[in-house]
């Protein structure tokens, strides 16, 4: 239960300081929401755009160690 805690305030860091979460003054609730809800819809986007691009440079980096056939 205590390293489940973790991963959220990580985010959270990331948030602030890549995405302008920070940069937002409170106005009223439902604007803070929005804000909020865009910089985690935002985050999650480019965690899956940067978790395709490690699979890609994988495969590229394999397929140029892998032996090559002679014909």
């Amino acid at each position: 239960m205590a390293f489940s805690r973790w991963p959220v305030e990580r985010c959270f860091q990331d948030e602030k300081g890549r995405l302008g979460l920070e940069d937002f003054e409170l106005r009223n609730s439902p604007s803070l929401r929005r804000h909020l809800i865009l910089t985690t819809v935002s985050h999650l986007f480019l965690a899956r755009v940067h978790e395709r691009w490690r699979k890609k440079s994988a495969e590229l980096t394999v397929a140029s160690w892998a032996p090559r056939s002679r014909a």
